[in-house]
C-alpha cells in the first residue's frame, strides 16, 4: 500500500516514468495500463493487458482506443473486459 502511495505522490509531480516504474513494483496494473496509455505507448498496455487479462485495464485501455478512434481494438478490449454493451454500441 505504500509503494501505491509513493507512486501516486510521484505522479502527482509530474514525474511520469518515475510513477510507471513504481506502479510496476506495487504491481498495479491499472495504474500501470493508465499510464502508458497516457505515455502514448498503447503496444506495451496492449502487452501488458494480454498478458494479465485484467479486466479494468482491459476496459481502460478499450475506452482509450475508442477515444483515439481505433474502433477494432475498442471492440476487442472491451470484449476482453467483458463489456459487451460497449463493444456492440460501438459496432452499430
Amino acid at each position: 500500500e505504500i509503494k501505491n502511495w509513493h507512486a501516486q505522490y510521484v505522479e502527482s509531480t509530474g514525474d511520469m516514468e518515475s510513477a510507471l516504474r513504481l506502479y510496476e513494483t506495487a504491481k498495479d496494473t491499472l495504474a500501470v495500463t493508465r499510464l502508458l496509455c497516457y505515455l502514448g505507448r498503447e503496444e506495451e498496455a496492449c502487452e501488458l493487458v494480454m498478458k494479465t487479462n485484467h479486466a479494468a485495464s482491459a476496459y481502460h485501455l478499450a475506452a482509450h482506443y475508442e477515444s483515439l478512434n481505433v474502433l477494432s481494438q475498442a471492440v476487442h478490449f472491451y470484449t476482453t473486459a467483458k463489456a459487451y454493451t460497449n463493444a456492440i454500441r460501438i459496432c452499430k
